[in-house]
């Protein structure tokens, strides 16, 4: 991933594997209300992402892989 704004993250509750962001590994993370503003996201891979109530603006996405992904009140 290159250059990540994130603004305001709340996190609990989201289930994410193989997250990479900036060099930065994260597995099993638990995410709830996440507001992500000006995400720049390239070669993003997101597995078995379990999201609700998730406010995303002005993103801007490369080489993004996705699979089963659940979301409610996706704004």
């Amino acid at each position: 991933m290159k250059n990540i704004y994130i603004a305001n993250v709340f996190i609990k509750n989201v289930y994410m594997k193989n997250v990479y962001i900036t060099n930065v590994f994260i597995k099993n993370v638990y995410m709830k209300n996440i507001y992500i503003a000006n995400v720049f996201i390239k070669n993003f891979y997101i597995t078995n992402v379990f999201m609700k109530n998730v406010y995303i603006t002005n993103v801007f996405m490369k080489n993004v892989y996705i699979t089963n992904v659940f979301m409610k009140n996706m704004v």
